[in-house]
């Protein structure tokens, strides 16, 4: 099998790795591993017209970051979501928590 040919418990994988952890709903899911909270955030994917994408934390407002490539785009935006609670913390404000999130669609003409 050449390296460009998948089976698929390698394509499973792949979605387990990577497609999965960006398209969580299990917000604020919390983990115990090796004594570290853990926390699942939904994040929502947009692919940019120039390239890359652009995400975003719903549950934290501000929360942005972009990468050229999708994989770089998760990467930074869990970085931005580590510092966002780091700073969370440092000033005695809570984790925002599921609970604190609706979510809807909307209906419009066009």
């Amino acid at each position: 099998m050449s390296n460009l040919e998948f089976n698929s418990s390698d394509r499973l994988a792949a979605v387990i790795q990577v497609i999965l952890p960006a398209l969580c709903y299990n917000l604020g899911i919390v983990h115990e591993k090796k004594g570290i909270m853990l926390r699942k955030f939904r994040v929502i994917l947009e692919p940019n017209e120039s390239g890359g994408y652009t995400v975003v934390v719903p549950l934290l407002p501000g929360c942005i970051s972009e990468g050229d490539t999708r994989e770089e785009a998760l990467a930074n935006i869990k970085e931005a979501i580590e510092l966002y609670i780091e700073s969370l913390q440092v000033d005695g404000e809570p984790i925002p928590t599921q609970e604190a999130v609706e979510e809807a669609v909307v209906e419009v003409a066009a």
